[in-house]
């Protein structure tokens, strides 16, 4: 396998925007990740510089990189031989914490609600399956083929990984 800059592994998940399939390794992940990041406090710095409260810029490119973001973890999950139900499980606190604001808000008190207990049970389930998929994100592939496709650092022998 050919040595891949940092700047290529961080462009990496856009040239496979929407490839849930297969597997990607932590590089690939990380380096995606990292990149993300430092775009977003860019973009936070110069909304602010502009003066647009709601992050105009921000909300633009976290929706361009919404799928490729999935993706990549998804495939992330894959190369350590997990399912990518995973990320699934992430929507179920979420969709229930959307629906206890938007309900509050709806209620026409506000800043004033009242939380219902659910809507702190999904914010723990939430932390917790978060933790897990950090975990996950942090480990060492499967070294060689499993069920989602070969060792993107090619044969399990002679190959290392380069963030180890």
């Amino acid at each position: 396998m050919q040595e891949r800059s940092p700047v290529e592994w961080a462009l990496l998940p856009l040239k496979r925007y929407a490839q849930f399939s297969g597997r990607a390794p932590r590089a690939e992940y990380w380096w995606f990740s990292g990149a993300t990041f430092a775009l977003g406090l860019l973009l936070d710095g110069l909304d602010w510089a502009l003066g647009f409260e709601q992050g105009l810029f921000g909300w633009i490119v976290t929706l361009a990189l919404f799928i490729p973001g999935i993706a990549v973890m998804s495939r992330r999950l894959h190369d350590i031989d997990r399912s990518s139900w995973w990320l699934v499980a992430m929507l179920i606190p979420v969709a229930v914490i959307a629906f206890e604001i938007v309900q509050a808000e709806l209620s026409g008190l506000g800043e004033n609600a009242d939380l219902s207990s659910m809507f702190f049970v999904a914010l723990i389930a939430f932390f917790i399956i978060a933790v897990i998929l950090l975990i996950f994100s942090l480990r060492r592939g499967t070294e060689g083929a499993n069920r989602y496709g070969p060792d993107p650092y090619g044969s399990a022998e002679g190959q290392s990984d380069p963030l180890s």
